[in-house]
């Protein structure tokens, strides 16, 4: 399912932990940070993990490519063991999001091909059962998974016949958003303009992301004076229906990033999305019950940006000052609530559980660590040997995985459990 909601019971003993700390008791929580490693290579990342502490991303095998960059594959980590996914006959490979049945999705390079100067091509693939299946295109080359739900249901885009026959895409495949489902394939289309893209799905198999409308705008970029795109909306493809979700007053574009198991959806607005008005971009919305409502920003912030919900409407993300000195938030009942950075001058809050507990990182002079938020407490996570860290995501134990320099240098997916 999602990378950054799960379904299961919540971690009590983490919420007595941290309370204690709070009330300034010795007891304190202790965490444990586990090495998940690589496959021989120099750097691996985890990106989501389910209710069952099973996680999943890319690790780096020992082979490199022809102009000498490791070569990835998708892996998955369970009780410490790493499992190396495969790929589809190419050379690499990356997952993306695993559901509670184990099963994972993400893409993978397929046989190289004469596309791009021999580059391999990558498919959007399902692992099951120890076996990797190619979910195919819609007639172009390429695809890519970006998410699964419970019922083995997978959305992201893949190429169709069609291609782009002017502008500066002109010759490229047109990509439509799709839903993986009994062994097939289906085109979700547009709102009558060229693309669309898929972003995510709940278990009721409803789906989200952007889709091209008939209008279009100038992008007044100085590399491509008078060039243009179709404008986007935000939309929500259910039973074999597109539902446009519209815009914000002021906004020209919107874009849908995830949705809950109660139908809400948060995305973000914009205006004249590629160049013209930088510093008022990016807004973050929540869509319920027909109405698309803006984010409260911070005081004297100037946007934000929404990167996760949970099934009890709770969103993380961020407010900042046009995409800088950005601040962790978390919105409730139309509020926006600034998260503490303790020793860090800049941060984000990525992912958070049905429990409440969010997690993200926090930027300083020393660089990034992962930080953990519940009822009102900071607690900072450290990273392997002290070093540098950022958390991806958390499921409902409390189990959170995200990055961290290991001794090499290099960044190594990382688990941190709650030491009891």
């Amino acid at each position: 399912m999602r990378r950054f909601v799960m379904l299961l019971v919540g971690l009590l003993a983490l919420a007595a932990s941290v309370a204690v700390a709070a009330c300034g008791g010795a007891a304190k929580p202790r965490w444990e940070i586990t090495d998940l490693g690589t496959l021989g290579g120099q750097s691996s990342s985890a990106v989501a993990i389910n209710g069952h502490g099973q996680a999943v991303g890319f690790a780096d095998t020992k082979a490199k490519d022809k102009d000498g960059y490791p070569i990835a594959h998708a892996v998955l980590w369970q009780d410490r063991k790493l499992t190396d996914l495969g790929t589809l006959g190419g050379p690499s490979s990356e997952a993306v999001a695993i559901n509670d049945l184990g099963q994972v999705t993400g893409f993978a390079d397929t046989e190289p091909s004469s596309l791009k100067k021999g580059d391999p091509i990558a498919h959007a693939f399902l692992w099951a059962d120890g076996k990797m299946r190619d979910l195919g295109t819609l007639g172009g080359p390429r695809s890519q998974a970006v998410a699964i739900n419970e019922r083995g249901q997978v959305v992201g885009w893949a190429d169709t016949k069609a291609i782009y026959n002017s502008g500066d895409r002109k010759g490229d495949p047109i990509a439509h958003a799709f839903l993986w489902a009994d062994g097939k394939m289906r085109d979700l289309g547009t709102l009558g303009g060229p693309s669309s893209s898929a972003r995510d799905i709940n278990d009721r198999g409803q789906i989200v992301g952007s889709a091209d409308t008939k209008a279009k705008v100038e992008d007044d970029l100085p590399i491509a004076p008078g060039s243009s795109h179709a404008i986007s909306h935000a939309v929500v493809w259910e039973r074999g229906k597109v539902r446009d979700l519209g815009v914000l007053p002021g906004r020209t574009e919107s874009d849908a990033y995830a949705i809950n198991e109660r139908g809400q959806v948060i995305g973000t607005a914009c205006s004249f999305c590629t160049a013209k008005d930088p510093d008022a971009i990016a807004r973050g919305f929540l869509w319920q019950a027909g109405r698309m409502t803006a984010l409260a920003l911070l005081p004297g912030r100037s946007n934000c940006v929404a990167n996760a919900i949970s099934d009890r409407g709770q969103v993380v993300g961020r407010s900042d000052y046009g995409g800088a000195e950005l601040h962790p938030v978390r919105w409730q009942a139309g509020k926006a609530i600034g998260l503490r950075l303790p020793g860090a001058w800049d941060g984000e809050a990525e992912a958070l559980n049905n429990h409440g507990q969010i997690v993200g990182y926090g930027e300083s002079d020393s660089g990034s660590r992962a930080f953990l938020w519940y009822r009102g407490t900071t607690l900072p996570l450290a990273g392997l040997g002290g070093g540098e860290g950022g958390a991806n995501a958390i499921n409902n134990q409390g189990q959170i995985i995200g990055w961290s320099a290991a001794k090499n240098g290099y960044l190594h997916a990382v688990l941190w459990t709650l030491k009891l």
